[in-house]
């Protein structure tokens, strides 16, 4: 079997055009890459690496059991993410930081990290001041790793700004845990397809 070292991935990472100082929003399946030396982690550090010290790495973190919960509170800082283990290894790295979000939340490490995820809790995360429009205007990449175009949620970004018919917000009152501890009921956005019988 194949074991896939860091080196070897900042080489491939390099080869389709990430560079130092990138901000970059990642789709990555680790099964894709096959076996990693040091797993999910290894993928993460040699992101990073790729990026170096200007750049900023970017996870989507999201939560979608929220949704199926009676009372669900929103834990940045312990709800895991359930879009992949690359993903999780981004949120739990020491230096992350994670949005607040109802379900659609980001984890970033980098100097733009706190622009991309310390936005207003109460604004949709796909509006233009949402973390969407936060890392458009950083001029973010975007990279898919052994994933196609169509896990990607940035087309999302695109459909709220156009207002698609297809899909609608939802003005929600959620608690939220903050850093602190403490349970606050905070006004939040959800953003979803429009029901249909077909």
């Amino acid at each position: 079997m194949i074991i896939v070292k860091k080196q070897e991935l900042i080489k491939g990472f390099l080869r389709v055009g990430l560079k130092c100082g990138d901000t970059v929003l990642i789709h990555a399946s680790i099964k894709a890459l096959g076996k990693v030396d040091g797993g999910p982690k290894t993928v993460v550090e040699a992101l990073l690496e790729t990026l170096g010290v200007k750049g900023t790495l970017v996870a989507p973190t999201f939560t979608f059991r929220h949704e199926i919960e009676k009372n669900p509170i929103i834990d940045p800082s312990n709800d895991f993410s359930e879009m992949g283990s690359i993903t999780e290894a981004v949120r739990t790295m020491p230096n992350a930081l994670r949005s607040k979000a109802y379900r659609h939340s980001f984890a970033a490490i980098g100097p733009n990290a706190s622009t991309i995820t310390q936005t207003d809790a109460g604004v949709s995360p796909f509006d233009i001041k949402g973390s969407f429009g936060k890392m458009l205007n950083l001029d973010t990449k975007v990279m898919l790793i052994g994933l196609t175009y169509v896990i990607s949620t940035s087309h999302h970004f695109a459909e709220y700004l156009l207002g698609v018919p297809y899909r609608y917000t939802i003005p929600l009152e959620v608690k939220v845990r903050m850093s602190d501890g403490e349970v606050k009921t905070k006004r939040m956005i959800d953003y979803q397809p429009k029901p249909t019988s077909s």
